[in-house]
């Protein structure tokens, strides 16, 4: 690749500088001594042999030879000359390639976005018809996708090709396969293709690297949320249990009979704890409820939304029109589901709601996330009230390049809306058939994907039961 100023080459990319420096100063010796070196030989001639022997026409003789001389000398200099510039621009044209592709690479960070982005490269850096790239194993925990391809001429996809293998640091990761090269107009060298190649192998390998690390972090993240959980039910919940049932046995002893104050400030201190109970378990649910690999935002929202309805005793309705939520990376899928975690934490703790429903919608190329209750609201302009939830909400939704929309009045309940990007359809993985077809509708570049089911829009209704006093046992 060619590395500009400030820059450094990454681990495994290959490095091509003309090699300039010795051809120039050897032509330049040439084409100065060489002259010199002949002028100085004819005129010790024509002052010795010459004058000597052909006096009347060595001159001539020797005026014919110089003539022959410089021109034979010329002729090899402008072919030398010629041939250098052929090789700088064929150079020039050779780093140029692999620039492309290096800097689509570098635009690039998961697996899957760098081997499309280099496969999109390589077409336009080669020409070529078709570029496809297979992987020897996954380079994603999180997708099995192994095979990638982009077909910018399907009709000639059928044409000779040239198969590349990617290794780095002694690794070998696949092979890039490009078919239909354009030799014409992109006319590379073996050298070329070389560096194409160890520059995606090379992309490759760090974002199969960064993958992982980002999948341990994910996973370790998870593992410390549920040691978290564990050592708050141990401890804290069961303290305060403990604490609220002593209580409760104290405000029976009947020598309080005769203090009612003592009493009422028993059940003040019984329902502080009560309440303080209903947190501490409602923050080791939200510790231990998470978008993971295994199971889609949906489905992690479904399972808390039943777990909380039991808890709160407030029915809670999911309506999900639209699965571009579960397309969102698991990361991203975490912060939508703290919102909306802490949107429910309000609603239980303050709005006193008699139903609470989750919308998931989808319109130009937004995704709408809906959290909506009918309890007794609140006014979001109101100052004095405690906005530390909902400003944790809105910073989640700027780390989404999203916002976040309060919608409250007293005695009107509250609407929050989370509006994010809607992510682009993942791919599906490359299946290669025996035969091609041609479709004169396709479009200019078409990648070659499997047909992705319509998904239908469904809801579950979560049915919760009011009572007075939540309880859950582990």
């Amino acid at each position: 690749m060619l590395i500009r100023g400030g820059e450094r080459p990454s681990p495994g990319e290959v490095l091509t500088v003309p090699d300039l420096a010795g051809p120039l100063p050897r032509l330049r010796l040439l084409a100065v001594t060489l002259p010199c070196v002949a002028v100085v030989a004819l005129t010790v001639l024509r002052h010795t042999v010459v004058a000597d022997r052909w006096p009347a026409h060595g001159h001539l003789l020797l005026d014919g030879f110089l003539t022959i001389a410089t021109a034979v000398f010329a002729v090899a200099m402008a072919a030398t000359v010629e041939q250098r510039h052929r090789q700088v621009v064929q150079r020039s044209l050779d780093l140029a390639a692999i620039e492309t592709v290096a800097a689509a690479a570098r635009r690039a960070h998961t697996p899957d976005d760098v081997a499309h982005s280099c496969l999109r490269a390589v077409l336009d850096a080669t020409g070529a018809a078709s570029a496809r790239l297979d992987a020897l194993d996954r380079l994603d925990p999180e997708s099995d996708t192994t095979t990638w391809q982009f077909d910018d001429h399907p009709a000639a996809t059928g044409a000779p090709g040239r198969t590349l293998p990617l290794t780095c640091a002694d690794d070998p990761l696949g092979t890039l396969t490009i078919v239909g090269e354009d030799a014409v107009a992109h006319p590379l060298t073996d050298a070329a293709h070389a560096g194409i190649a160890t520059t995606v192998a090379s992309a490759l390998h760090r974002a199969r690297h960064l993958a992982h690390l980002h999948h341990e972090c994910h996973d370790a993240a998870l593992a410390e949320r549920d040691r978290i959980a564990r050592e708050m039910h141990d401890s804290l919940a069961q303290a305060l249990d403990a604490a609220h049932l002593r209580i409760h046995a104290i405000s029976a002893h009947p020598d309080l009979a005769t203090s009612p104050d003592v009493a009422d400030e028993l059940d003040d201190v019984a329902s502080l704890c009560e309440e303080a109970y209903a947190d501490v378990r409602e923050a080791i649910l939200g510790l231990r409820t998470s978008a993971a690999p295994t199971h889609t935002l949906t489905q992690a929202l479904e399972g808390y939304l039943a777990a909380w309805s039991r808890r709160a005793g407030v029915p809670a309705r999911l309506d999900v029109e639209t699965d571009s939520a579960d397309a969102l990376p698991p990361h991203d899928q975490n912060h939508v589901l703290r919102v909306v975690q802490e949107a429910l934490t309000n609603v239980r703790k303050h709005a006193g709601a008699g139903c609470v429903e989750v919308r998931i919608g989808h319109g130009r190329s937004r995704t709408h996330v809906t959290i909506v209750d009918d309890g007794c609201g609140f006014d979001p302009a109101d100052p004095t009230e405690d906005r530390y939830g909902l400003a944790t909400m809105t910073e989640r939704a700027h780390l989404l390049d999203g916002t976040l929309a309060v919608d409250s009045a007293p005695g009107h309940g509250t609407r929050i809306t989370l509006d994010l990007p809607t992510p682009p359809p993942a791919p599906h993985p490359y299946v290669p058939t025996p035969e091609r077809t041609t479709d004169a509708s396709m479009s200019t570049s078409t990648m070659s994907t499997s047909t992705m089911s319509t998904t239908t829009p469904r809801a579950t209704t979560i049915p919760g039961t009011r009572h007075a006093h939540a309880r859950a046992t582990s």
